[in-house]
């Protein structure tokens, strides 16, 4: 599915979503598994889906939504 989207999508937003499914993952797994949730497990999370959300929303304002760099 990864090599589907990474041919026919745009690169800058292929990858992040791809690599928000680590968060989907570490929820799921404290859902369903009844995994503990430390500050440290939290403070992980955040910084991960918010590096996600960054580099998502970076890729498209800068005009690299299509895998051009515009200045």
């Amino acid at each position: 599915m990864d090599f589907y989207a990474l041919q026919n999508g745009s690169v800058s937003k292929v990858v992040p979503i791809d690599k928000f499914s680590t968060v989907l993952t570490i929820l799921l797994a404290l859902i369903i598994l009844h995994e503990g949730l430390s500050k440290e497990k939290l403070m992980c999370i955040l910084l991960i889906a918010v590096g996600t959300a960054n580099s998502y929303n970076s890729g498209v304002n800068h005009g690299m939504a299509y895998g051009r760099y515009n200045g």
